[in-house]
């Protein structure tokens, strides 16, 4: 693992920061009345959304040190995994229903939603692959079109899972 010795983007750490603050907002604002209701406490969601926020901004911080040419070698590990994950999701039995939707892969009582990941892998994906082939980008059969029906393939498994909530 490599450490980046540069400061960070403060404007895009503010942006992010603004971003997070309105989003726990909008999640209190838009649920304290259903949480009263069912949970019997209105700031249940407010604390969950915060424990989550929480973790999100410990695993930022720790990889906002990380120089973005280490995750070069993972793209396509990472986009295999995010496949295999996305097709094991829609075989009956390891893919769970949640609200009527098979999004999730259940391990005990640690749930994963494939979907997520994928946003991940694809930017990491795309970011590496782009790079590694600037001089096919100028023709669409070479350069575009293997990287649209990769896109493709990750979009149609996701638009498998019924809910796109």
């Amino acid at each position: 693992m490599t450490i980046k010795p540069k400061s960070p983007d403060y404007i895009l750490f503010f942006a992010v920061m603004g971003l997070l603050g309105l989003g726990i907002v909008m999640v209190y604002s838009s649920s304290a009345v259903s949480a009263s209701v069912n949970f019997d406490d209105s700031y249940y969601f407010l604390k969950r959304q915060l424990i989550w926020a929480s973790l999100g901004l410990f695993a930022m911080f720790l990889t906002m040190n990380i120089d973005y040419h280490t995750w070069r070698p993972l793209a396509k590990p990472i986009l295999i995994a995010t496949i295999v994950l996305l097709i094991l999701v829609l075989i009956p039995g390891l893919g769970k229903v949640v609200n009527g939707a098979r999004r999730w892969l259940g391990f005990g009582s640690i749930f994963l939603q494939p979907s997520e990941i994928a946003k991940l892998g694809v930017v990491i994906f795309y970011a590496d692959s782009l790079v590694r082939h600037q001089e096919k980008l100028t023709s669409f059969v070479k350069g575009l079109a293997p990287q649209l029906a990769i896109l493709l393939l990750v979009f149609g498994l996701i638009l498998k899972e019924p809910d796109l909530g």
